[in-house]
Formats: C-alpha cells, structure tokens, sequence
C-alpha cells in the first residue's frame, strides 16, 4: 500500500521542479527519525505538499543525513536534479551554510539549490548575557516543574525552552514579565519553609537570579523583540506559507526593530524595569555600571539582529527575492523580465523577453480590477492556465514562485503521526513498518484510495508480490 502511494505521489510530481523539506526527531527508541517532505505543483495547477517517506537512521551528521535524503529520492523515483530549493529549520547540521545538508545537496547537484535562510533571526548579541537570561528561565520552569512543587504553585506555566524553536520563548517571558512580583514571592517563601534542603537552595538562587536589575530589563527588552518578530515567526510556522509574504513579514519586523535603537526606547525600558525606580541626580556607582552595562546589551542585541537580517538578505538571495516580488501580482514590478531572469536562470531556463511583455499587458486589468478581491499568483495560475500555456516561460517562472515554500511545518506535523503509530505497544515492529504505516496515515486522503479506485491494483500487486496461501485475487 504504501509502495502504491509513493508511486502515486511521485507520479504526480511527474516533471515539475520541487522544494525538499526535510527536519528530524528523535523516537523513544532514540533513533532519528527523518522527515521527508516534496513541495510542488501538481497537475491541477494547485500547491502539494506530500509526505515521501520517514526514514530512520543511527547517524545524525550532515553528510549521514544527506545520503539518507538523496537515497530515498532515488528509490522514490524522483530526480534530485529537479529539486528547485530547501527547507529546512535553524539546526546547523540541516540549514549550516558550510557543512550542512542544504550546503551539501547545493554540492552534490554542481548548482544552486535556492535554501531560504529566512526563519526569524535568533542571535541576541551578547550570547553569554542572553544565554544566561534564557537559563534562568528555563531553570525556572524545570523548578516549578517539580513535584514538591508543583503542588503549591498556583500561578501561570511557563513553557519548556527549546534552542532551535522559539516559539516558546515568547510565552515564557510574558509569564515572567506579568508575574514577576508573584514568582519572587513564591520563591521567597519556599526558600524559608520546610522544604528539602536542595529545592531551599535552588529558590534561594532562582529568587536572586529573577530579581537582579539586569535580569528585569532583559525580561522588557525580550519581550518587545519577540512581540515584534513573533508575526513572522508564526507565519514561518504556518502550513500554507508563501516565500514572498514571509520575506514581507520579516522585513517589517525588522524595520520595527530597527525603530527600537534609541536613547530614548533604553531609558523607557530601564524605567520599566523597576516600577519603583525613580532617577535621582546622583546615582551609586553600581547602579550607573548596571545601567551603562544594560544600555551596551540592549544596543548589542538590536545591533546583532539587525546585522544577521542583512546578512540573510544578501546579494544573492536579495536578487530571488526581487525576483519573487517581480511575480507577485500586487508588485508595482510585476512581469518585468529583468527582475525575473535569476528565478529562471536557477533552472536554466531561456529568458523570452517578449512572452513577459505581452504578460503583463494582458494581466494588467485583471489584477487591478477595483472593487473585486484582490488577485494572488496561485489564483491566477489556476484561472489563467489555458492562457499561460501560450507562454511557457512566464508559466514556469509563476510556477518556480509558487514552489518555493518557507515552513517546515508538515515536517513537524508528520511528527505526531510518528507519536500516534510508534506507541508503547508497538515498539517491536521493524523501522520499515513504521515509515509506511505513518505514510499511510498521514497521506490519508490517498490512502482511501484503497477502497474503490486503487483495490484492484492493490490485490494483483499483493498477489505477484509471493506466494500466497490465500488467493486474494
């Protein structure tokens, strides 16, 4: 059956240039347990995501990991050579621009296999002040986390923080920053009760930690640079996500960010810090050094995401992402040839100038007809299909926009069907199994199929497949 599906999904792939996303998990058996994702336009004119296979593997490098990928393309029956870009999520061995798979898939193709380096940024500057911060959350949580307790916290959770998902880190800082008063008094009173001696010591460390100035101010800047980037953020982790709105995302963010770098933004979070603080004209010299040290990391961090925004939209992305804004059928640039070229030049594909022009005069009035909703380049290509095969050159570059994909999230989402099949129970049955059993259950829509359309092709299949003491077929 699963045999079946993958023909079916591979079949429908058929010539079209494909995204590869693939992220990894580790299975209670602590395996690695690799997702394998195709992005691509089928042959209705609508965006598929298709869930190839789950591999499992013992060896979690990047050269291990690209093998197992490109392998599984080749027993699919897809070709790697059609691979239009990567997705892939912040992990080095995956996204590293030197060693990692996506660098390495780039070397093994002898071309540029486009990977959007476009997740959120997540360098804060001074790692140490930072790290320690986000420590002492995550410190926090574990705390509250124990049984003993547990029992007596009666406030808002915080979550678990994960380094290559950030997700949470937002949450917890809201719940640090609105509960402060409520978490300093609860660690204060289990430091002075009958609890073990180990959980005193820890609330009396946690219960400094929270309550050192610095660690007040980190909290308010934290929270409104997450705000900020938590839009893309959540774009980036959403199924249907298209390149050209989260670039959009993210450089709006960034702009607000940038907006941050003040004088006049420091002191209002330093005086956030401390509800009770009130600026005297003479400060202790500990409290000027505080204050100095504070107002370097908080020029640090802007400074740090602000240069890792830039880096990420260098030369040559900056080019791609001009050429998907030239698609785009809000863009004041839309259709002009120039600004389109390196998108076709990915694929090697012929610039023919003269189809552009006539594009664009022909699409003009239906993309800016008023009053009517506005028009996206998936519903123009759908409705416009008949028309666009007169112009292959301008359909294949609408084609390469709509493939290329910004969130790993049907990777992720493949994940809980992996907790779904591989419970406790299950744990005897061999890896292979396992792959198709959550290619089945995942791929459900092809997977009824079976019923009707593919029962015949499966029962013929299954009996050429051995000898069977039972005559199916």
């Amino acid at each position: 059956m699963s045999m079946i599906v993958t023909e079916q999904i591979v079949k429908d792939v058929g010539e079209s240039w494909f995204t590869l996303k693939v992220d990894g998990t580790k299975d209670p058996t602590g395996s690695e347990n690799v997702s394998i994702v195709v992005c691509y336009m089928g042959k209705d004119y609508k965006m598929q995501e298709r869930l190839l296979s789950m591999q499992t593997t013992d060896k979690c490098d990047a050269q291990s990991l690209t093998n197992v990928v490109l392998d599984e393309l080749s027993n699919a029956g897809l070709d790697a050579n059609k691979i239009l870009s990567q997705c892939y999520d912040g992990a080095s061995v995956m996204s590293g621009r030197e060693g990692g798979i996506q660098k390495l898939i780039q070397n093994k193709l002898n071309r540029i296999a486009l990977h959007p380096l476009f997740q959120p940024p997540i360098a804060f500057g001074d790692q140490r002040a930072v790290g320690f911060f986000f420590g002492v959350c995550n410190s926090l949580y574990t705390f509250l986390k124990k049984p003993t307790v547990a029992t007596q916290y009666k406030g808002q959770k915080l979550k678990r923080l994960l380094d290559q998902r950030w997700t949470g880190h937002l949450d917890t800082v809201s719940v640090v920053l609105k509960s402060h008063t409520a978490l300093v008094d609860f660690l204060k009173e289990i430091g002075t009760m009958g609890a073990s001696a180990d959980v005193k010591i820890e609330a009396v460390g946690l219960h400094k930690a929270i309550t050192e100035r610095s660690f007040k101010f980190l909290t308010g800047v934290m929270h409104k640079v997450l705000g900020l980037m938590d839009p893309a953020n959540w774009m980036l982790q959403a199924e249907e996500t298209d390149l050209i709105t989260a670039v959009r995302l993210i450089q709006s963010a960034s702009s607000c960010i940038e907006d941050l770098r003040s004088d006049a933004e420091f002191l209002k979070l330093w005086a956030d810090s401390d509800a009770d603080y009130v600026v005297s004209e003479s400060l202790g010299q500990r409290e000027v050094n505080i204050q100095q040290e504070c107002k370097r990391l908080f020029f640090g961090i802007i400074d740090s995401i602000l240069s890792e925004m830039a880096a990420r939209f260098s030369e040559r992305n900056g080019k791609y992402m001009a050429a998907l804004d030239a698609l785009d059928p809000a863009s004041v640039n839309f259709l002009e040839a120039e600004k389109v070229k390196p998108l076709l030049d990915l694929t090697n594909t012929d610039m023919v100038e003269a189809q552009f022009t006539v594009a664009r005069e022909f699409f003009k009035s239906r993309c800016t007809g008023q009053g009517e909703e506005k028009v996206t380049l998936s519903h123009l290509v759908a409705k416009e299909s008949t028309v666009l095969s007169a112009m292959p050159v301008v359909m294949t570059a609408f084609k390469h926009a709509l493939t290329f994909w910004a969130s790993t999230a049907t990777c992720e989402n493949s994940f809980s069907m992996l907790k779904n099949i591989f419970t406790e129970h299950r744990r005897s049955m061999l890896h292979r199994r396992k792959a198709h059993l959550i290619q089945l259950a995942f791929e459900n829509d092809l997977s009824r199929n079976f019923k009707d359309e593919w029962k015949e092709m499966l029962l013929r299949r299954f009996h050429l497949s051995g000898k069977r003491r039972l005559q199916l077929y």
